[in-house]
């Protein structure tokens, strides 16, 4: 009987951890130990409600009641959680062209190792830098499909993108952006673009201008 109500207890407890998460978009497995004492104290007060009543309800409570302390005890977290979910939205987009994807994908990769660390500043730097890569990456994507653009609309006349590109042999064009390069083949109409690279020593200025 008493294993039986321990057992009961330890889902309860569980059940109610779990809620408490989702209801806070913050991920456990990937919680320092301050995290996971503070989400300890808070469950340990929702299990405090005698209430006749399920854990979701309980739980819906608690952080209607308690939302500016809960969102500033996790703030962390919660930001983990949403570039996270970010990450998986960009990665699902089908409007990225392939000559993009790898080295993007590779750019905004999120290291949850560093959200287990304990010392707030280093969390915290990270959790700037991972925003940072993310927005750049949304504006290479935004620059390189207007570039791509104006290409199309000058391919007939290529000598007229000098403003633009940098003529590096018969056909060919090398294009440099701020936080990007690729090389443009032109000929007869026709474009092909080669040789996407990310200009690595850039994406750590403070500036987050394209141009």
């Amino acid at each position: 009987m008493v294993q039986g109500n321990r057992q009961l207890a330890e889902r309860t407890e569980n059940e109610i951890r779990i809620v408490l998460s989702e209801e806070l978009k913050i991920d456990i497995a990937y919680m320092n130990n301050r995290d996971k004492q503070l989400l300890a104290f808070h469950v340990g007060e929702i299990l405090k409600d005698s209430r006749m009543v399920s854990n979701d309800n309980k739980v819906r409570t608690y952080v209607q009641r308690k939302r500016k302390e809960l969102d500033e005890a996790f703030q962390k977290q919660q930001a983990a959680h949403c570039i996270r979910s970010d990450i998986r939205a960009f990665s699902d987009r089908k409007d990225i062209d392939p000559i993009l994807n790898d080295a993007l994908q590779k750019m905004i990769q999120f290291n949850d190792q560093e959200m287990l660390k304990e010392n707030e500043r280093v969390r915290d730097r990270y959790l700037k830098e991972a925003w940072k890569r993310l927005y750049i990456a949304n504006q290479i994507i935004s620059d390189y499909s207007e570039v791509c653009s104006y290409l199309r609309e000058h391919a007939e006349r290529p000598e007229t993108i000098r403003s633009l590109a940098q003529k590096i042999r018969k056909d060919k064009y090398r294009i440099d952006r701020r936080y990007y390069s690729v090389d443009a083949v032109i000929s007869k109409g026709n474009i092909e673009l080669r040789n996407f690279m990310l200009r690595n020593e850039r994406l750590n200025d403070r500036e987050l201008s394209i141009q």
